[in-house]
């Protein structure tokens, strides 16, 4: 039998060879995942549905993820941060260092060493440079905010709770508990 995505039905066969009985399988028998046998001397168990063929596997749903808006715009301006300095790295190193190097590279010996002997070779100065200009560059992106914002939410997860006014003493026995705070950017 194929899996079935019911939590409350499952039919199933087990032939015994040994004296070529059949008998036939219900939910009564089945044991789904994280339950607790009790009262029960001996119990013979097989593994019947693993990895995606589990009912809790074939039960979950496409979750969409709940991000604030302020989370939002922070990735917006965090990917913009990044374009731009992709582009900033890409202008710097492959336009303006290729033409000044042309131009300046063999009256600047103390740069380029091997501008006294011959011509310098700009290709290689070049890849060098995209590195030195995204490191240059780097400090464009606050970082610092990202991680400042993941601090903030933190604080006002120690302020919520333990806030009174989030406890209702009439309706529950637990106080404002908060689970998880991620903050999810690039």
């Amino acid at each position: 039998m194929a899996p079935h995505k019911d939590i409350y039905f499952f039919e199933g066969q087990i032939f015994d060879r040994q004296t070529n009985k059949c008998d036939e399988l219900s939910l009564k028998q089945f044991i789904p995942k994280g339950c607790t046998i009790k009262n029960s001397k001996e119990v013979f168990g097989l593994v019947i549905y693993t990895g995606k063929d589990t009912k809790l596997v074939l039960n979950q749903g496409k979750y969409i993820q709940k991000m604030s808006h302020m989370s939002m715009l922070m990735n917006y301006y965090l990917f913009l941060n990044i374009c731009l300095l992709f582009i900033l790295d890409v202008l710097m190193s492959q336009l303006g260092n290729r033409f000044w190097n042309e131009a300046y590279a063999n009256e600047h010996y103390y740069i380029f060493p091997e501008a006294q002997t011959g011509r310098v070779e700009i290709e290689g100065y070049v890849r060098k440079s995209f590195f030195s200009y995204y490191l240059l560059f780097n400090g464009v992106i606050p970082l610092d905010l990202v991680i400042q914002f993941a601090m903030v939410k933190l604080i006002y997860i120690g302020f919520i709770e333990s806030d009174a006014n989030m406890i209702d003493v009439n309706n529950s026995i637990n106080d404002a508990e908060i689970k998880t705070a991620t903050a999810q950017n690039f």
